[in-house]
């Protein structure tokens, strides 16, 4: 099935603006930091989602509304934006596919003996990190960064 853009990005602005409880002055007003986009142009490209042609949004102007929600604008653009995950990740899912990857990069010659006892020793906390991550939100996604920097330097120690 064939999707608009036009309304495909009406309908990810409204969503956005509504998850992030934000009106068009407020848009408006964090779009300042990225070049700017009218409180009059969101309003024209909001309505896209009811009109046929309202208006032609610029790549530009898509750019800096998507950098209002950290969103690159190819993101702002894609009709399964905001979609829930059609499979969650867990963690034991994630730990058997590490290991069976560990043991193929083994039996491939890519790993030593050593490396792969020394990845298999990690094993368990990189599966719940990788699982946390996957399953995140993107607002969260830096701090569960963080915390796998500071994993990785108390394990490196």
């Amino acid at each position: 099935m064939k999707t608009n853009p036009k309304k495909t990005l009406a309908h990810n602005l409204s969503n956005l603006m509504h998850q992030n409880d934000m009106r068009q002055p407020d848009v408006e007003r964090a779009s300042q930091r990225h070049g700017g986009v009218n409180q009059k142009t969101i309003s024209n490209y909001l309505a896209m989602a009811k009109e046929e042609n309202a208006c032609n949004p610029t790549l530009e102007k898509i750019a800096i509304l998507a950098a209002v929600f950290n969103l690159q604008a190819c993101e702002l653009l894609d009709p399964t934006l905001g979609n829930p995950k059609s499979e969650k990740l867990d963690a034991e899912k994630m730990l058997t596919a590490l290991n069976e990857g560990i043991s193929l990069m083994f039996e491939a010659g890519i790993l030593t003996d050593e490396n792969a006892h020394q990845m298999i020793g990690v094993m368990p906390e990189l599966a719940k990190i990788s699982t946390l991550f996957y399953n995140s939100t993107p607002e969260s996604r830096q701090a569960l960064r963080d915390a796998a920097v500071i994993f990785i330097d108390k394990k490196a120690v």
